[in-house]
């Protein structure tokens, strides 16, 4: 279990497959940059306020 934050992980489970080669390329879809920015401010922000809280 991992309970970091802004990490929370409560159960994971890994499953190992031969790969079958269907897919040559992935692309990774974000959101819209405005979207990113928020997260990424409300995640700084938490770590300033734990920062501050020590």
């Amino acid at each position: 279990m991992i309970r970091k934050e802004p990490i929370y992980v409560e159960d994971m489970q890994v499953t190992y497959e031969e790969p079958t080669e269907e897919f040559k390329t992935f692309k990774i879809i974000t959101g819209s940059l405005e979207e990113e920015m928020t997260k990424g401010f409300s995640t700084g922000a938490l770590y300033f306020n734990a920062m501050l809280a020590k």
